[in-house]
C-alpha cells in the first residue's frame, strides 16, 4: 500500500510518491531526492551531502563515491617478468582512492628487482605522496612496501631488500593515495 503525501513543505520543495510508491522530493516541479528501497537517491547532477562543518577549508560536499575492479599491469624494474597474472578493486571518495589488488608471479624470467605497477584506475598527485603495504601469501610470508613513483605508476619491494619478483610469489596488496581530479 503506497501512501501519497503531497503537502508543501517549504516554498518550492513538495513531498510526493512516484508511480512504484518511492517517497520523492521536490523541488520547483523537479525531482530532486527519491527513497527507494532504503536507498536515497540524489537527482541532481554534481549533487552531494554537504556536511555542515564551519572549520573547513574547502568545500565539504560530499559527491563522488565509486566502487570497481582494475586488472594491475606489472614489470620489472630490471629484466622482464615472463608470466602473471593479477586483479584488483577500488574505492574512491572524494579524491581518495584506495586500491587492493593481487599479483600472482607464476614465471619472474629474468626480472631481478623492484616490481613496476601501471595501468591505476585513477592518476596519483606525484612521486612519494603516499605509501602502501603487501605481503606475500604463497611462499615466504614475508612483507613489502608499495609507494608512488609519478601520477601513474607504483613501486613495490621486498623490506628485506631484495627482489619481489620470483616465481610463485603471491603478493596481497593495498595502497591509499590522494588522486588529481
Amino acid at each position: 500500500m503506497a501512501c501519497v503525501i503531497n503537502a508543501s513543505v517549504s516554498s518550492g520543495l513538495v513531498q510526493t510518491a512516484d508511480t512504484s510508491g518511492n517517497l520523492v522530493l521536490q523541488n520547483n516541479g523537479a525531482n530532486a531526492l527519491t527513497f527507494s528501497s532504503g536507498n536515497a537517491t540524489l537527482n541532481t547532477s554534481n549533487a552531494g551531502i554537504t556536511f555542515n562543518n564551519s572549520s573547513a577549508v574547502v568545500n565539504s560536499n560530499l559527491n563522488d563515491y565509486e566502487t570497481g575492479s582494475w586488472t594491475p599491469t606489472v614489470t620489472a624494474l630490471s629484466g622482464s617478468i615472463t608470466s602473471y597474472t593479477s586483479s584488483g578493486t577500488y574505492v574512491k571518495v572524494g579524491k581518495l582512492v584506495s586500491l587492493m589488488f593481487t599479483i600472482n608471479i607464476t614465471n619472474q624470467g629474468t626480472a631481478s628487482s623492484v616490481m613496476v605497477i601501471t595501468n591505476l584506475p585513477f592518476a596519483t598527485s606525484g612521486l612519494n605522496t603516499s605509501a602502501g603495504v603487501m605481503r606475500e601469501n604463497a611462499v615466504s610470508g614475508i612483507s613489502g612496501g608499495i609507494v608512488t613513483q609519478n601520477a601513474t605508476t607504483l613501486y613495490a619491494a621486498k623490506y628485506d631488500g631484495t627482489t619481489p619478483v620470483l616465481t610463485s610469489y603471491v603478493w596481497a596488496c593495498q595502497i591509499t593515495y590522494l588522486g588529481t581530479f
